[in-house]
């Protein structure tokens, strides 16, 4: 677990490279839509946990790590300042994993 210095506690994917390089080509194929409105210089790939969680909400969760799982579709959503709409869903070619991935 790591946490952002605005507190969001967060899961970062191992390896991160495939969520940065897709993340890259969203942005160039679409530059008027940048990650998270252009608010931050560089995206960190990663999955939300939450904020402000105590040393024992902490815990708990660490005792479930390390997890596994893969990403198998991207999900274009629109958020507005209370809903989140789904817009559609892409699916990712499954390629056989390599060796170097270290996966528990």
């Amino acid at each position: 677990m790591k946490r952002f210095s605005s507190g969001l506690v967060y899961l970062a994917p191992n390896p991160a490279e495939p969520f940065q390089h897709l993340t890259e080509m969203l942005a160039a194929a679409f530059p008027d839509w940048p990650p998270y409105g252009g608010a931050f210089d560089g995206v960190v790939p990663h999955l939300s946990i939450g904020e402000e969680l105590s040393e024992p909400e902490l815990a708990a969760l660490a005792d479930l790590l390390p997890l596994a799982a893969t990403a198998d579709e991207v999900t274009l959503t629109w958020w507005s300042d209370d809903t989140i709409t789904t817009l559609a869903s892409f699916p990712l070619l499954q390629q056989p994993r390599p060796d170097w991935i270290d996966v528990p």
